[in-house]
């Protein structure tokens, strides 16, 4: 009994030490880092940005392993049914990005890749797709990443066509906005 306790306990103590030599070498404690905040300037197809109304009006959806539309997010405790908020709603000093045309989508992927395809619903029923890729990265790297965070996106597409980093314009916290045009 005491070999077989005596193995058990140098089984356990060679895990614990893998494990730690693992997160000394890869450093992947995202619990840590604040997840990426995805600020959007949406255009209408004219090149004006959203009115405050239709920011209002705006949802972002993904579709659901049954095909049906998601306006919810299931993996997250602060459920909004459109997913977007305003920036203001996040950081009251980003009050300047609501009157810009900016719109904050926690969910497109803070925490990780869930879903890499969205879609934003515009008041007038039109409907865009929003593509997001994004790669995990150390978090000795998310402190010189443009998001300051453990998952940049790589890829932000709408409706096929690359999104642009807004040359002036930056959150309080200094996140990028992406400009997406139809």
């Amino acid at each position: 009994m005491k070999k077989i306790l005596a193995l058990l306990i140098s089984v356990l103590l060679f895990l614990l030490a893998s494990c730690k030599k693992d997160r000394n070498n890869y450093d992947l404690d995202s619990s840590a880092l604040p997840p990426n905040m995805s600020y959007f300037q949406l255009l209408k197809p004219n090149g004006q940005y959203l009115s405050l109304v239709e920011m209002d009006s705006l949802k972002l959806f993904y579709i659901n392993e049954d095909g049906e539309r998601q306006y919810q997010n299931p993996m997250e405790g602060l459920d909004h049914p459109q997913h977007l908020f305003k920036p203001s709603a996040s950081n009251p000093n980003d009050i300047f990005l609501d009157n810009q045309g900016v719109v904050l989508a926690l969910y497109v992927n803070g925490r990780g890749v869930v879903h890499n395809t969205w879609y934003f619903e515009q008041m007038d029923g039109r409907i865009d797709t929003l593509y997001v890729e994004s790669e995990k990265v150390h978090s000795k790297e998310a402190d010189n990443n443009s998001c300051g965070c453990v998952n940049p996106f790589t890829v932000v597409r709408l409706n096929g066509k690359d999104a642009s980093i807004h040359p002036n314009l930056r959150s309080v916290l200094g996140k990028n906005i992406y400009v997406l045009k139809p």
